[in-house]
C-alpha cells in the first residue's frame, strides 16, 4: 500500500522514481522466479489450447458449416445483448438464465473451437488488493531476463539456460488477470504505461535528448503489444496512457 501511494496516479510520475522502482523490484526479486516458472507453464499449456481450438473450428467449418455459422450467429447475439447490457443496464436486460441458453450453447462453443481458452474466466476470486501491483512488480522483473531481438521482432531469454519463452510468459499473464475484475487489468497496464514514462525521462536526465528508447521501454512496449494482441484489447486501451509517438514507433 505504501508503494502504492507512493507511486501516485498512472497519470503523474513519481518522485525518485528511479530509486522507488530499483527497492521495489529488490524486495520482492526472490518471488519470481518460481511464479515465472509455473507462468510459463498455464502460458503453454493456453497456447496448445489455443491451437487446438482453432484446428477444431477449421474442421467444424469444413465438416458443418452450417452448424458452425448457426453456433457464432448464436454466440454473437449473446455477446452483443450481454454487452449492451453493461452499456445500458436500465434499458438493456440481461440474458435470462431461466431458459439455460448460456448453460446449454457453452459446451457446443467449447467443442467446435468458437471460444478462445486466453480469454476464459477457469475460477471465481475474491477480489485481492494490489493484485495489478503485484503483477506489475513481476512483469518488469522479470522483463530484465528479456531482450528484444530485432531480427525475429520478439523478446528472447538473454540466457538459454532461462527456460521460459516470452510468449507463454506473455499468455500466463493474461490467463491469471482474466481471473480477476478488469479494472485490475487496466490498472496493471496503467501502471506499465508510467513506468516507461518514468524509464524514458530518467534517460532524458542523464543523456540530454532521448533519440533511442531505453533498453527497459523497448521490453514493456513490447510486452504490452503482445499483450493487447492475445487479450484482444484495442490501441486506445495504452494510447490513454502514453503519447502517440511513442506508440508510432513500437505500435501497439
Amino acid at each position: 500500500s505504501d508503494l502504492q501511494e507512493e507511486l501516485g496516479p498512472p497519470s503523474t510520475l513519481p518522485a525518485s522514481a528511479n530509486k522507488l522502482y530499483t527497492a521495489a523490484i529488490a524486495k520482492t526479486a526472490k518471488l519470481w522466479p518460481w511464479v515465472l516458472q509455473k507462468a510459463g507453464r498455464v502460458g503453454q499449456a493456453q497456447l496448445l489450447r489455443r491451437r487446438l481450438a482453432s484446428e477444431l473450428n477449421f474442421s467444424c467449418r469444413l465438416d458443418s458449416p452450417t452448424l458452425s455459422g448457426a453456433l457464432e450467429v448464436v454466440s454473437d447475439t449473446l455477446t452483443n445483448d450481454i454487452c449492451a447490457h453493461y452499456t445500458h443496464p436500465d434499458r438493456r436486460p440481461y440474458p435470462s438464465e431461466d431458459s439455460g441458453l448460456l448453460s446449454d450453447i457453452a459446451p457446443y462453443l467449447d467443442t467446435l473451437g468458437l471460444t478462445s481458452p486466453i480469454l476464459k474466466i477457469y475460477i471465481t476470486t475474491e477480489p485481492l488488493p494490489h493484485i495489478a501491483l503485484a503483477m506489475f512488480l513481476f512483469v518488469i522483473s522479470c522483463l530484465q531476463m528479456y531482450r528484444f531481438d530485432t531480427k525475429l521482432q520478439i523478446l528472447v531469454p538473454i540466457e538459454r539456460k532461462q527456460g521460459t519463452d516470452a510468449t507463454p510468459f506473455i499468455v500466463g499473464v493474461i490467463t491469471l488477470l482474466k481471473q480477476f475484475h478488469s479494472n485490475d487489468t487496466h490498472r496493471f497496464i496503467e501502471l506499465l504505461c508510467q513506468y516507461v514514462r518514468c524509464d524514458i525521462v530518467m534517460q532524458g536526465k542523464k543523456t540530454g535528448p532521448v533519440k533511442d528508447l531505453p533498453s527497459d521501454a523497448v521490453n514493456v512496449l513490447i510486452f504490452l503489444q503482445e499483450f493487447c494482441k492475445f487479450s484482444s484489447l484495442d490501441r486506445k486501451t495504452v494510447q490513454d496512457h502514453l503519447p502517440p509517438y511513442i506508440l508510432d514507433k513500437f505500435p501497439v
